[in-house]
């Protein structure tokens, strides 16, 4: 007899992570938006290239905190480096 608990389809497995990026980009955004939200305040400034150049449409024009192993765990530093190449 099985549960069904741990036999998830892959197709399923995929629609969850798109959930959950869906998920995290409106975060984000609120987050962006709202200078009164909890989590605005942690953010970086903007970069000085998106206020300098008309450059490229990119996701976001914060500037790009260090990048490393234990920051990745972070939301912030994660989304922001959400396609940023």
């Amino acid at each position: 007899m099985h549960s069904g608990l741990h036999e998830q389809s892959p197709a399923a497995t995929v629609r969850l992570q798109e959930l959950c990026e869906t998920a995290d980009e409106q975060l984000f955004d609120k987050i962006k938006l709202n200078s009164n939200h909890v989590l605005n305040a942690p953010l970086p400034p903007p970069s000085v290239a998106s206020q300098n150049y008309n450059l490229r449409r990119r996701p976001h024009t914060l500037t790009l905190p260090a990048h490393n192993s234990l920051s990745d765990c972070n939301f912030i530093t994660s989304i922001l480096y959400k396609e940023c190449y």
